[in-house]
């Protein structure tokens, strides 16, 4: 699965994915990025078909999106 986003300035980034109980199941990113479009791929072979909710923190910037995994 692929996670898009977009950063307006460099910034620390936390990219956390949860599950639908809110648990956090992945940590994608938790470093530094530069300005610009970005790409992350999630590697969900070991997560069961369901739910999930993927945030992305950037500074003040905080973004919630939902994604379905179907296997």
């Amino acid at each position: 699965t692929s996670i898009q986003f977009n950063l307006p300035r460099d910034s620390n980034v936390r990219l956390l994915v949860y599950n639908v109980r809110g648990q956090v199941v992945e940590t994608l990113v938790d470093h530094s990025m530069s300005a610009g479009e970005h790409v992350v791929t999630w590697d969900a072979r070991d997560h069961s078909s369901g739910i999930y909710f993927y945030q992305v923190k950037a500074g003040n910037i905080v973004e919630t999106q939902k994604m379905v995994l179907l296997k």
